[in-house]
């Protein structure tokens, strides 16, 4: 448990492969009395995560639908609950933020029902932290639910929203220490001027074809080759702005085989952008990570332990394979992860 100058108190617990375990067992424990619990749990585990948010609302029936908590009475009113599906670096887990003051909602976006529209959801749980912001994507959870993402929340009086595609919470946790990791590497450290895109196309680079300064430097980095995923970060005016990933460009036929392709729907109005490109082949050491880490996730790094009811506090790695933004700044290469640590 932590507490800040302002009195407030908090628990970050992660539960591995919880079977027996629920909040009301870390309710019982505290040395506070809370006003906000936060549960994250990963697809596999949303079922049991659901009923137990039941739980502890003292609910009376089992739960057929995510959705059906807001029809369930429950006698603790004074707590603000939040439910969300994000994934982790472990296989199966929960996690809790417990926090003596009560939450803040800033925005909050529902869920449209309409099936045809569900993959064209951005569907997005944010975490604002004083100056610093996280900003995650869900995971699916169709496959064990009626809806193909989780997301709601319980106000102090009692009511629920509906399944929501994008949330923005406000937490009174002032992160004392943050610390950033990337396996990027910069290919070449010369930036180059961007004199022609459209959207998120880059068209030319120093007024030649974009893809082919791509692979003349890849080149020269002897990196050809390379399967590794491959970024552009770009700047204005000496100031960077984001890393996009390259994810296509370099065919053989017609004018768009000279452009490049970016991850992202269109490129930020700057003037006199430029460019540098960097490649994910860095070492990323995430060793024993403490408070909250986010991370990018890939199923070849997750984490599988065969004991149940694992505890770990002061302690929480959520992710998603697509990456997140931090700060607005883009962290979706391979194994990048931001760690954040809480004032005492």
């Amino acid at each position: 448990m932590r507490t800040t100058r302002s009195s407030l108190q908090h628990l970050i617990r992660t539960i591995i492969n919880p079977v027996k375990h629920t909040p009301t067992d870390s309710l019982k424990s505290l040395s506070f009395t809370p006003r906000s619990l936060i549960l994250l749990s990963n697809s596999r585990n949303i079922q049991k995560a659901t009923q137990d948010i039941l739980e502890l609302s003292n609910a009376s029936q089992a739960l057929s639908r995510v959705l059906d908590i807001i029809k369930l009475s429950n006698s603790n009113q004074s707590l603000s609950l939040v439910l969300a599906s994000v994934d982790s670096v472990y296989q199966d887990y929960t996690s809790e933020i417990w926090l003596s003051k009560p939450l803040t909602f800033q925005d909050a976006l529902t869920l449209d029902e309409n099936g045809d529209k569900f993959q064209q959801h951005k569907t997005q749980l944010t975490f604002d932290f004083h100056k610093d912001q996280i900003k995650l994507p869900l995971v699916r959870t169709d496959p064990f639910t009626d809806f193909p993402y989780t997301l709601c929340f319980k106000l102090q009086d009692g009511s629920f929203s509906p399944i929501l595609s994008e949330l923005s919470i406000s937490l009174p946790l002032i992160p004392s220490e943050v610390k950033s990791k990337t396996s990027l590497e910069v290919i070449h450290q010369d930036w180059f001027r961007i004199t022609s895109h459209l959207d998120n196309m880059i068209k030319t680079i120093n007024g030649k074809p974009a893809s082919e300064i791509l692979l003349s430097k890849l080149k020269d980095a002897n990196l050809g080759k390379t399967q590794e995923s491959v970024f552009l970060e770009l700047r204005s005016k000496g100031v960077s702005i984001n890393k996009y990933e390259v994810i296509a460009g370099g065919g053989e036929y017609g004018a768009k085989s000279e452009m490049l392709v970016l991850n992202c729907d269109k490129l930020p109005q700057a003037e006199n952008l430029e460019g540098r490109f960097l490649c994910s082949i860095g070492n990323v050491d995430n060793q024993n990570p403490k408070g909250l880490i986010i991370e990018q996730v890939s199923d070849d790094s997750r984490i599988v332990l065969k004991d149940k009811d694992i505890l770990l506090d002061n302690h929480l790695r959520i992710g998603n394979e697509a990456g997140f933004e931090y700060n607005e700044v883009n962290f979706k290469a391979r194994d990048d992860q931001v760690e954040l640590q809480f004032k005492e």
